[in-house]
């Protein structure tokens, strides 16, 4: 009997025990679970400093064999290498947001200084802006300009490119490209820079229309004025840009274009002597004699006039004592008369093509008044004379 009895106490403390382990091993399975699950929540919450200490609890809690454990150092792996790659980000966002603030700076300075025809000044600041922020387009915008400004064309031309690079439809960097592209004989780029820039500023005008708009239902006048003066300035830039296209085209042949570009140019500014110049040499060459006359007739008109305003004021800022203001009135005046000169002549070829020798022999005595050494106008004139059979004032232009 006491044999039985010993025996079953045994069995039933060996089943405790049993028991009792089952019941630690489900706690602790339980516990590695839970703490799995947390593990799995920080790294996906990108709590990553968290999760490399639980990860690490968890690897000295759970038994060699057990996969929490691997799955643990998996993740812990994972947590470092993200939390080094979050500190590397946080370095260079703090770089970063320092660069931004020196270039700023720098952009600043160098904008004042251009006010005050620093040029070279704000030049340096604006080299020094871009090492601090180099894909900012309208501090190469700034460079492009105060670079031109200096007289370095080819450095200018490459920071505007830049610019529009970075920002397709800048259009002043766009205007000024076209321009420089056709001082540096790169013709094909620019009547491409061109033709983005006519697309640019008109989309920009739209816009800007119907900002105006609205602000002028809103009652905002005051600003619906300012929008409506922007977009004036605009249109000076756009008849520019049509101008520049209308020559560009006319260079390479294609003269209907060019009469479409010039016509547009003359719509949005009317007292351009240059588009009406251009239209005139286009007409000349597709022999519409008739057009080209009215053309450069209009031009006459307008440089005469803007001849004589200009001497007036060099004479009155001479008066004034303002001598370096009145050279260069003085400068432009000279230029205007040569550009009238010109055109006299061109209008003296069309009266000839149409037979009308009076009118011609006029238009060229004009242009040797203006220009007496004109030798294109010489020849003409020379050939005048022979068609009137005056072969001796012919020989005599000749000589001259």
């Amino acid at each position: 009997m006491h044999r039985i009895i010993l025996f079953f106490i045994v069995a039933f403390l060996m089943a405790s025990a049993n028991f009792a382990q089952a019941a630690m091993d489900y706690v602790l399975e339980d516990k590695i679970k839970n703490n799995l699950s947390n593990l799995e929540e920080l790294y996906g919450d990108g709590k990553w400093s968290e999760a490399i200490e639980l990860a690490r609890k968890i690897m000295g809690q759970t038994p060699v064999e057990h996969p929490a454990k691997q799955r643990a150092r998996d993740v812990l792996i994972l947590s470092i290498d993200k939390k080094a790659l979050q500190t590397i980000e946080l370095k260079n966002a703090q770089i970063r947001e320092q660069n931004q603030k020196a270039a700023q700076k720098f952009f600043a300075d160098g904008t004042a200084l251009l006010g005050e025809k620093k040029y070279k000044e704000a030049r340096s600041n604006f080299q020094q802006a871009l090492q601090c922020s180099p894909e900012d387009p309208e501090i190469n915008y700034s460079l492009g300009y105060s670079e031109q400004q200096i007289g370095n064309n080819v450095d200018a031309y490459f920071a505007y490119k830049t610019c529009v690079k970075l920002q397709p439809t800048h259009y002043q960097a766009l205007f000024h490209l076209a321009e420089l592209s056709s001082k540096l004989k790169r013709y094909g780029e620019a009547e491409e820079f061109a033709q983005r820039l006519t697309v640019s500023i008109e989309n920009r005008i739209k816009d800007l229309k119907s900002l105006a708009y609205e602000q002028k239902i809103a009652g905002f006048n005051d600003k619906a004025i300012s929008t409506i003066r922007k977009i004036s300035s605009l249109k000076h830039d756009q008849a520019q840009a049509f101008y520049l296209l209308g020559t560009l085209t006319e260079r390479r042949g294609e003269f209907n274009e060019a009469i479409v570009s010039l016509k547009k140019s003359i719509a949005l500014a009317p007292h351009k002597i240059d588009a009406y110049f251009h239209l005139g040499r286009v007409y000349l060459k597709t022999k519409t004699f008739h057009q080209a006359s009215l053309s450069f007739e209009q031009a006459l008109l307008l440089g005469e006039t803007s001849m004589r305003e200009e001497k007036y004021r060099g004479e009155k800022l001479l008066g004034e004592g303002k001598s370096d203001e009145a050279v260069a009135s003085g400068l432009r005046s000279k230029d205007l008369e040569q550009r009238v000169s010109l055109t006299w002549y061109y209008l003296a070829l069309c009266a000839w093509k149409r037979n009308d020798m009076g009118s011609a022999q006029e238009s060229i005595d004009k242009s040797l008044e203006l220009k007496p050494n004109f030798l294109k106008a010489r020849f003409a004139n020379s050939v005048f004379f022979a068609g009137r059979h005056d072969y001796q004032g012919a020989l005599y232009e000749m000589r001259q």
